[in-house]
């Protein structure tokens, strides 16, 4: 069956904006599950990146920039047409790259690093996907993750609006601190309360209701193909053999396996930085690697 634009049995109660529907948001739910994240925070994180605008360009829904191409191994150019795609298709890109990150660069456990930095998982995913360098050898909330003193790849000019009380660096605790006032901010606003709100509802319908994570991008699994060259990923378990595919293909990092060099990523990471400047989306920061 093609779950790529499931309809709950029960309706909606409030209209979803542009570029949202139940698929969309029953994969964001379920996204959240499989990193042992609170759902909240993955859309306050959304919310900060692009305010929950699925097809905001450049970067889209989570701040993509080109250099994950480079590290996923996706053709040039692929960003831009799951920016214009449906959201399923680049909530799959987003997880595909969440996960990745996660088995290769955060020890197989986004859940684990936040028992240790002590801190939810929210801005622990936050750090490694805007700040690598930093996280990876953040210990807590007083690490930082960029400073102005040394600006390595822009990381500290590029997302001037995260280092709240201008102190000259970004700290973990300043991601604590975005994404709850994120989660209060898309609470407030209707058009991404309702987003929240449709979560909640489709989370109280009663089991096997909703399709699987497998059932939605499964859904996708030819035109992701086509479009990357990989298989889609349907888990964030780690995956053996550095294939992050399920059950075939392989995401290639610039590594080449989970245990490759982090050096060419962060290298091209900064050069990224220098080629794309400063992202913006209307108004909100936009990370860029």
């Amino acid at each position: 069956m093609d779950f790529s634009a499931w309809v709950a049995p029960t309706p909606a109660t409030t209209p979803l904006p542009d570029g949202w529907d139940d698929a969309a948001v029953a994969v964001v739910g379920q996204m959240a599950d499989a990193l042992h994240m609170d759902p909240l925070e993955m859309l306050a994180l959304f919310e900060s990146e692009s305010g929950l605008q699925p097809h905001l360009k450049p970067a889209g829904l989570a701040g993509l920039t080109p250099i994950v191409e480079t590290e996923m191994g996706w053709p040039h150019g692929t960003l831009a047409q799951l920016i214009a795609g449906p959201t399923v298709t680049q909530l799959q890109a987003i997880f595909a790259l969440w996960s990745h990150l996660q088995e290769k660069y955060a020890g197989g456990s986004f859940a684990a690093v936040a028992k240790r930095w002590g801190v939810t998982v929210g801005p622990v995913l936050y750090a490694f996907h805007g700040f690598l360098r930093g996280a990876l050898s953040a210990t807590g909330p007083g690490s930082h993750l960029a400073d102005a003193s040394t600006d390595v790849g822009q990381a500290y000019s590029g997302n001037p609006g995260l280092d709240i009380g201008h102190k000259g660096y970004i700290a973990v605790s300043d991601l604590v601190q975005r994404i709850a006032q994120k989660k209060t901010q898309l609470q407030a606003y209707p058009p991404t309360l309702a987003i929240w709100q449709r979560l909640r509802s489709l989370a109280d319908l009663p089991s096997g209701t909703v399709p699987s994570l497998t059932d939605f991008f499964g859904s996708i699994r030819a035109a992701w193909r086509s479009l990357t060259g990989t298989d889609v990923r349907t888990s964030a378990a780690p995956v053996s053999g550095g294939a992050a595919s399920a059950g075939e293909g392989a995401m290639l990092g610039l590594g080449g396996s989970p245990g490759g060099s982090i050096a060419p990523l962060l290298f091209l990471g900064g050069l990224a930085w220098l080629v794309w400047g400063v992202c913006h989306g209307k108004g909100r920061h936009t990370i860029c690697w």
